[in-house]
């Protein structure tokens, strides 16, 4: 076997068509041909792995992570070796049903979704692309079928099973109504004038003339705060008017949390002193700690407990498979069910 280290660039169509190879030189040695495992007697190389590892070691590759890379790596060939796995033990099961025929007008009907929504119904330009990537027609709809078959056994072998009843909903809502809780927050616009350099620490010239013209502006009282701290505010945030956004009371110094807390939304602040800046604040609105209601969240509530049921039902179900089929991993490539 030929050894590269590779990246695999985002796929162009729907399934694995198109697959880019770059030489990393500090990452671990993966075959770049070859058979990667078997399922019974459907084969699985080492490209079909590579090509849906890809984009996840694209995403690595210019990220800045940098510990434990060569794990990370194999953690993520591994992953796609095994979901590649699941895919053949579905399609092998699929092969022992009674007429195992797959409906061709449901290919059909996916092949021109593809054209319709990722080449603007143009099917010129999908067959070029076809050709671009060397791949067949026939080719392009084995894979397609491929994927509407595992899509629909795990429909009728998983997600048809799924259960999830008002009472179950409801109690997970009691048991984790903390996790709903939406702490205090306050929207305010701040001026700040700084009395220091930020990066020197030397005193800012003008800081005191310009705090005073300030606060002769805020008494003639015929601008709104807004356009006040676009003049006069030194921070990042004068250009959207001083404001902050929303911020729970702990995320401010406790000298304006101090200042704030009579404050009522409207109202402003006196000049607020600390080491580094004078702060003027102005509150525009305030959010009380609630919780949200259980109306709120019973959606979301309901898809976290289907989505627990689906994985745990899938994973009885591929378990069942593996015992079924035979499953080989070739000597060489980073095993997924070898025990550390």
């Amino acid at each position: 076997m030929k050894y590269l280290l590779l990246l695999i660039s985002n796929l162009l169509l729907v399934g694995p068509l198109a697959w880019a190879q770059y030489r990393q030189p500090d990452l671990p040695p993966i075959p770049v041909e070859g058979f990667a495992a078997t399922v019974n007697g459907r084969i699985i190389t080492i490209g079909d792995v590579m090509m849906l590892a890809g984009p996840e070691l694209e995403r690595l590759q210019t990220s800045a992570i940098t510990d434990d890379i060569n794990e990370r790596y194999l953690d993520i060939f591994k992953r796609a070796l095994q979901a590649r796995i699941e895919d053949a033990l579905i399609l092998e099961e699929f092969s022992t049903m009674e007429e195992a025929q797959f409906p061709e007008y449901l290919v059909d009907q996916e092949v021109d979704r593809v054209i319709r929504e990722r080449f603007n119904n143009n099917r010129a330009t999908f067959l070029e692309a076809l050709s671009g990537e060397e791949m067949s027609m026939e080719d392009y709809r084995t894979t397609l079928r491929d994927q509407l078959i595992v899509r629909q056994l795990q429909q009728l072998e998983v997600f048809s099973k799924i259960a999830v009843s008002p009472k179950a909903v409801r109690e997970l809502y009691e048991q984790e109504k903390d996790r709903y809780i939406e702490p205090a927050a306050l929207l305010l616009r701040v001026i700040t004038i700084r009395r220091v350099d930020p990066i020197t620490g030397d005193p800012q010239a003008g800081a005191e003339a310009k705090l005073a013209a300030l606060q002769e502006a805020m008494a003639a009282g015929d601008q709104p705060f807004s356009e006040l701290a676009k003049t006069y505010s030194d921070d990042s945030f004068a250009k959207e008017g001083g404001l902050w956004g929303w911020r729970q009371p702990r995320d401010y110094l406790q000298t304006i949390r101090e200042a704030v807390e009579p404050l009522q939304p409207g109202e402003t602040s006196g000049v607020i002193e600390t080491e580094a800046a004078w702060y003027i604040l102005h509150v525009e609105d305030r959010r009380e700690e609630t919780t949200k209601s259980f109306e709120e969240v019973r959606d979301e509530i309901e898809g976290a407990i289907r989505q627990k049921e689906a994985q745990k039902l899938r994973d009885q179900w591929i378990e069942r498979l593996r015992r079924k089929h035979y499953v080989h991993v070739y000597d060489g490539v980073p095993n997924p069910y070898a025990t550390p």
